[in-house]
């Protein structure tokens, strides 16, 4: 099963890092109020409010999404939704509940 995004939806998989660098094992209730996930899949981008309907024979005007898949980002804790695909824990987000991208 895959899920593909709409609009300016974004998949993410998590990044839980329970331990820290010097071997502690931590609680969910210590963790940071932040989470962190790799971007797997991104929807087309947010229509345009002019809203052109698709059987119209202008194009849907959409803005692009600024994110990329394959990017880590920084989201609040209680963004978006949690769904489970295959096994793996996702969330779905909008572009609007990312607050950064991390970059090395």
């Amino acid at each position: 099963m895959k899920i593909r995004p709409l609009s300016n939806h974004l998949v993410v998989e998590p990044i839980t890092e329970t331990q820290t660098p010097g071997g502690i094992l931590l609680p969910d209730s210590a963790q940071k109020k932040t989470g962190r996930g790799k971007v797997l899949e991104i929807g087309p981008g947010e229509m345009d409010r002019e809203g052109f309907f698709p059987d119209s024979d202008r194009a849907v005007p959409r803005y692009p999404m600024d994110i990329k898949p394959g990017e880590v980002v920084v989201y609040g804790s209680y963004a978006g939704h949690e769904e489970e695909v295959d096994g793996r824990k996702v969330r779905i987000l909008t572009e609007h509940d990312i607050l950064g991208i991390l970059e090395n």
